[in-house]
C-alpha cells in the first residue's frame, strides 16, 4: 500500500533528524587504533613506515618491532617518528614486552593534546599496567573512560582500570569498571 504524502513527510524529516543527532549530537570519540599518519617528505621512510605497520596489522609483532625499530635508526627526526614508535610499542606488547613498550612511548607519551599523544599514553598506560605501576597506569588511563569507543579497546580498558583498582585496594572502583 503506498504511503500518504503526510506519513512520507513525516518519514524523511525523521530520517533527516535522525542524521544531523548522530552528526552533532555524538561526542568525540577516542580510538587508540585510529591512526592519523602523515605522509613523510621522504619517499624512502614512508615506504618503510607502511611495511612496518602492514606487518603489525597482519599480526606479525615481531617483524614490524624489527622494522619500526630500523624505521626509527634510520630516520629519528621523521614526521612519521612518533607514529613509528606506537607502533612498536604495540608490537612490544603484543611480544609481552611492556618495559621496552614503555621506553619507547616515552618520548611521544607527553602531555601535549594531540591524537598522537594521546594513542601513547593509552598504550603507556597498558605497559605500566603489564609491569605493576598499578596506580600510574590507573593515573594514564582513567580520562580516557569518558571517551573511548565502545568495543574491544572499551572493554579492555575497563578491565584493566579494574585490576589496577583491585592490586590498589580499592574494591569499590573495582566493581564500578567491572560493571562497565
Amino acid at each position: 500500500m503506498p504511503m500518504s504524502g503526510h506519513a512520507r513527510n513525516l518519514r524523511r524529516a525523521f530520517t533527516c533528524l535522525s542524521v544531523l543527532a548522530v552528526l552533532t549530537g555524538c561526542p568525540k570519540r577516542f580510538d587508540p587504533r585510529a591512526e592519523t599518519v602523515q605522509k613523510s617528505p621522504d619517499a624512502d621512510a614512508d615506504h618503510e613506515y607502511h611495511e612496518a605497520k602492514a606487518r603489525l596489522d597482519v599480526g606479525d609483532a615481531r617483524e614490524a618491532e624489527t622494522r619500526f625499530a630500523d624505521f626509527l635508526r634510520k630516520h629519528p627526526s621523521d614526521p612519521l617518528a612518533p607514529s613509528a614508535r606506537i607502533g612498536q610499542a604495540r608490537a612490544e606488547l603484543l611480544l609481552n614486552q611492556p618495559k621496552k613498550a614503555k621506553e619507547v612511548l616515552q618520548p611521544v607519551a607527553g602531555p601535549a593534546d594531540d591524537p598522537t599523544a594521546a594513542r601513547a599514553r593509552y598504550l603507556m598506560g597498558i605497559a605500566l599496567h603489564r609491569t605493576g605501576d598499578w596506580s600510574r597506569s590507573r593515573e594514564l588511563l582513567r580520562p580516557f573512560t569518558a571517551s573511548i569507543a565502545s568495543g574491544d579497546d572499551a572493554v579492555e580498558l575497563h578491565a584493566v582500570l579494574a585490576d589496577d583498582s583491585v592490586h590498589l585496594d580499592d574494591m569499590q572502583d573495582a566493581l564500578v569498571e567491572y560493571s562497565a
